[in-house]
């Protein structure tokens, strides 16, 4: 394991700085960790959390830079008398942002019972194993991150338990309830 003690996740001067690293430093102050175990979960929480966040950045990406394409497929597969480069042309100038471009394809998509969002739901579909694998991926950060929080709270249990019982005779059965109690919630 990483030492992930330091400000900042960069590895490189060069590398831009971390838009996270604000963020996980206040979960860590959120957290408030006691030891140096709460250190450690709180450490890893931090950065799962950012890791899920940059995987959802990425499946965004993925969508985004398959647009262009989904158009393009639209446009050769309908009959919209858009040909050639004219349909290349059209392509780049709607992904950059052109009113005239933007407002050309909403009316040809219109022509055939469309609109904007059919482009975007063909990027989606030609991009499905990406996504899955991202969303995989993302659902086991989230998962990590949900139960970094669950192992804080059972740690501070425990030891709210282990200083207040311990001399108790019920201090090692409460102990083991709560331990049992882990265990059910997982």
């Amino acid at each position: 394991m990483s030492n992930r003690n330091t400000r900042s996740s960069r590895l490189l001067a060069c590398e831009p700085s971390d838009p996270h690293d604000e963020l996980r430093h206040k979960i860590k102050q959120a957290i408030g960790p006691r030891d140096m175990l709460e250190a450690m979960i709180a450490d890893d929480l931090a950065y799962t959390n950012s890791f899920a966040l940059d995987l959802g950045r990425a499946a965004s990406d993925v969508v985004i830079a398959a647009l262009p394409e989904a158009l393009y497929a639209i446009l050769n597969r309908y009959d919209l008398g858009v040909a050639g480069e004219e349909r290349v042309s059209l392509v780049q100038n709607w992904l950059a942002g052109d009113p005239l471009a933007r407002a050309m394809v909403a009316g040809l998509l219109k022509q055939i019972g469309l609109d904007e969002s059919r482009i975007r739901a063909d990027a989606i579909a030609s991009r499905l194993p990406t996504l899955s694998d991202i969303e995989s991926l993302r659902s086991s950060a989230s998962s990590r991150r949900n139960k970094a929080v669950q192992d804080i709270v059972l740690w501070r249990r425990f030891q709210e338990l282990q200083n207040g019982q311990t001399a108790k005779a019920g201090g090692v059965r409460a102990i083991k309830d709560l331990s049992n109690e882990a265990k059910d919630d997982n």
